[in-house]
């Protein structure tokens, strides 16, 4: 390909020298690519006298071809410095169910409908799928892929709660130990034995609860939560609007359930295209909206594993 456009800026240009001065490079270098080119191909291209070149039929003719080539070429790199510089083209994310359904569906719209070029894929999996398919993940963990960037999002803390009909005739927990004396629904995560682990103060707690039904998503959990089946514990950014409209009572509010990181992992935002730097942005300036549930169950700007906390893509911090 070098060659060929050495050739070609040599037509163009009229004489090696012009061609080398064009290219930024020696005239020497310019000869040596096309006698490279000649030697390859088995013919000779021009005729070369002390006033001017003249291409052989064979020269014309080929000079045809690299023309078209370094048209062509031209073309692309235009198209890739005008793209490098607007915000389109597909965007694909990963996210686990619950979080994708309660707070992303309404972002990637409002995303879209700010950025009409952009076309997102949002992929809702509970599953750590592998980022080579996509540019972007949101996890709900302390372990991240060492060889990513990421940008902290906050904290997501599981709640204890029931639906009121569920404690009609019961005695309210008290303690997390009153836990054995109910009927729990569990979440298949990571299996069906549940150790629900408790903090108050510096004491921690752990109970093993127990229950006839379980279920690998907490959508499907939900059901069954809100028809009074049992004590569940689900994320604080779901159930928020259902403890605040009075369907689901949050139990042990004096106790702190788990916490996890929430995080936004990508590659490295300087060399991504602008549509993962903008959706980035975008993420930072809105989720403190969003994420607003009970008493802030998502708290923007919380980290956790030594994450430097993110409030602008520049600052953010390799792990």
């Amino acid at each position: 390909m070098l060659e060929m456009a050495t050739f070609a800026e040599v037509v163009e240009r009229g004489s090696f020298t012009a061609a080398a001065e064009a290219l930024g490079v020696s005239k020497g270098f310019v000869s040596k690519q096309v006698a490279g080119l000649e030697a390859r191909l088995g013919v000779s291209l021009m005729r070369r006298t002390t006033r001017r070149l003249h291409l052989t039929e064979e020269g014309e003719r080929f000079y045809d071809y690299c023309r078209r080539l370094v048209q062509i070429a031209r073309e692309g790199e235009a198209v890739m410095r005008s793209r490098s510089h607007s915000v389109s083209g597909r965007l694909r994310i990963s996210a686990p169910i619950s979080l994708g359904q309660v707070y992303l569906v309404e972002l990637v719209e409002e995303f879209c409908a700010e950025f009409a070029g952009v076309e997102v894929d949002l992929v809702l999996d509970n599953r750590f799928v592998d980022l080579e398919d996509f540019d972007l993940a949101f996890r709900i963990s302390e372990n991240l892929p060492e060889h990513l960037s990421v940008t902290p999002l906050g904290m997501m803390e599981d709640v204890v709660c029931a639906a009121p009909s569920y404690l009609e005739g019961r005695s309210t927990p008290v303690v997390p130990s009153d836990l054995v004396e109910h009927r729990c629904l569990l979440y298949l995560n990571p299996g069906r034995g549940q150790r629900w682990t408790f903090r108050r103060q510096r004491r921690v707690e752990v109970v093993e609860v127990s229950g006839p039904s379980a279920y690998n998503y907490h959508t499907a959990l939900l059901g069954p939560l809100l028809a009074g089946r049992g004590i569940a514990k689900q994320p604080g950014y779901f159930v928020a609007e259902y403890l605040r409209d009075g369907r689901l009572v949050r139990l042990l509010p004096s106790h702190q359930c788990d916490a996890l990181p929430i995080y936004l992992v990508h590659r490295e935002l300087s060399g991504q295209p602008p549509r993962v730097r903008e959706f980035v942005s975008f993420v930072l300036n809105r989720w403190e909206r969003v994420s607003v549930g009970l008493d802030k169950e998502v708290r923007h700007g919380t980290q956790k594993t030594g994450a430097k906390a993110a409030h602008k893509p520049e600052s953010l911090k390799k792990t």
